[in-house]
């Protein structure tokens, strides 16, 4: 179970730097004018890093909770943003 929150995690974490990759091979299959809004490259970007990671899980035969995968990738998604938060309710 702890391994399927890492790869969540990872997965999460993975999103935002996918971007630009995700980006790029959008605008070579759709070209630059029929390119997705940026609000939905960043949840297609979400959505590829997560398949991935749970088809990792299903080849390692980690047939855990997906709770526990959601809630990593949850995790990792928004780590900056939480580590900001508890930084900025110290001070």
């Amino acid at each position: 179970m702890i391994l399927t929150l890492i790869i969540g995690v990872v997965a999460g974490y993975a999103a935002r730097p996918a971007e630009p990759k995700m980006t790029e091979a959008l605008v070579s299959l759709l070209g630059a004018d029929n390119l997705p809004d940026v609000q939905d490259r960043r949840a297609a970007s979400l959505l590829l890093c997560l398949l991935l990671g749970a088809a990792l899980c299903a080849l390692l035969g980690l047939w855990a909770r997906v709770f526990v995968f959601v809630f990593g990738a949850a995790l990792g998604y928004f780590q900056a943003n939480i580590r900001e938060a508890i930084l900025n309710r110290r001070d």
